[in-house]
């Protein structure tokens, strides 16, 4: 083998493996009841997602394909505000493949046009202290809309053009 390391024998590889086992046997033995109805329900695949289970999804796939026109009767002035500031493409996307290609050309339409980044309002509280949530996003939003120097993105790809008068240094070059 490489780096003047040998291959274990095959009784150090049988000793290994008894050593794994026996662990294995004792962490079985250290599980709680409870460790061991959760293990044995993912391993029946019982444990259920919305009430249903896993072994009751196998086979065909299955969508919930409507079409365009009642998928628009559902949609009211407050669902579509929702959906033009938070769907972003891959939640597009996804209801798309559930709803079908009716509906994916009406989404096409509707919502942010690049991924997004979100960020949970506790952070955002951490960050913008406040008497109440509502005033922490208000100055979060009222930063993000006064950064007006925001620079333009890099000439030269990701981390930029190279530069060209790059003073000398006594580092090597990483090759």
């Amino acid at each position: 083998m490489a780096n003047g390391m040998m291959a274990p024998s095959n009784q150090d590889q049988q000793l290994m493996q008894q050593g794994i086992d026996q662990g294995m046997q004792k962490a079985d033995a250290m599980m709680s009841e409870k460790d061991i109805m959760i293990q044995n329900q993912i391993e029946d695949s019982s444990i259920k997602l919305g009430g249903i289970t896993k072994a009751a999804t196998e086979g065909e796939a299955t969508n919930f394909v409507i079409s365009a026109e009642q998928f628009v009767s559902t949609i009211d002035d407050k669902v579509l505000d929702v959906l033009q500031t938070k769907l972003t493409p891959s939640m597009r996307e996804a209801l798309s493949v559930m709803l079908g290609p009716e509906v994916a050309n009406i989404l096409d339409e509707i919502g942010l046009q690049e991924p997004q980044h979100l960020v949970p309002q506790s952070v955002i509280a951490q960050a913008f202290p406040a008497n109440t949530i509502e005033e922490s996003l208000e100055m979060f939003d009222r930063q993000l809309m006064d950064q007006q120097n925001i620079p333009n993105p890099p000439q030269g790809g990701l981390g930029g053009a190279p530069m060209m008068d790059v003073p000398p240094t006594n580092v090597p070059p990483v090759v």
